[in-house]
């Protein structure tokens, strides 16, 4: 009798232990991951360098909200001289980067500028299509002549300015290694320019590549 009184209390107890566990909540994947890509794989320890360059991604824990707002994305690229080799390869890893992360409702455009801007790709949606677009024009950045950010920059915003349809969150992000050399150089120049929605006079302030800014 008092084996099958310590069972039955056993199994009562396991009972328990079940249905808490059932009511907690579903466990999820908490890592943060950090992970740093140098300019260079190998670098000469007898050789001095005053600048190394590296991107470093941060990759939260996956969350998907149902109800993120949409949002419209342009990326204003640096394609000058400087961003030859290993930087304009980490440039377009980045933009690849961004492109596989945005959802079907969200828009994505790229403005390259080096010596003057071009569009390489028009505010686009971000369904299968889109993306294989925007994947396939992003990997034709090049890096060659100076550096007319302020020209970029103006196309960036103006076309996010011109947007007929607009997303209910819009940010305009510049991907470069320097200053401006080609045009408008000074911040005050380059603001009073995208203020105007036009390149004028001669001679910004920049936002540093390091993964991406904006």
């Amino acid at each position: 009798d008092d084996n099958n009184t310590t069972m039955g209390g056993t199994t009562e107890g396991g009972n328990n232990n079940d249905e808490n566990e059932s009511k907690m909540p579903p466990k999820t994947d908490v890592t943060l991951s950090l992970r740093g890509i140098p300019e260079y794989d190998q670098y000469p320890y007898s050789k001095k360098v005053d600048r190394f360059y590296f991107m470093a991604s941060v990759k939260a824990p996956y969350f998907r909200s149902e109800q993120r707002a949409p949002i419209d994305l342009v990326a204003v690229v640096d394609e000058s001289g400087s961003m030859s080799g290993d930087r304009i390869k980490l440039v377009k890893e980045t933009v690849q980067f961004i492109i596989k992360n945005l959802e079907s409702g969200d828009r994505f455009g790229i403005i390259g500028y080096s010596s003057g801007s071009r569009t390489v790709l028009p505010l686009t949606k971000m369904d299968d299509k889109g993306k294989k677009k925007a994947q396939s024009l992003a990997t034709n950045l090049r890096a060659s002549g100076g550096t007319a950010l302020c020209a970029g920059l103006v196309d960036g915003v103006n076309m996010m300015k011109n947007r007929k349809f607009k997303n209910d969150v819009a940010s305009v992000m510049i991907l470069t290694d320097g200053q401006a050399n080609q045009g408008p150089t000074s911040a005050s120049q380059i603001i009073a320019c995208v203020r105007s929605g036009k390149v004028s006079g001669s001679g910004g302030g920049h936002i540093g590549y390091g993964g991406y800014g904006g």
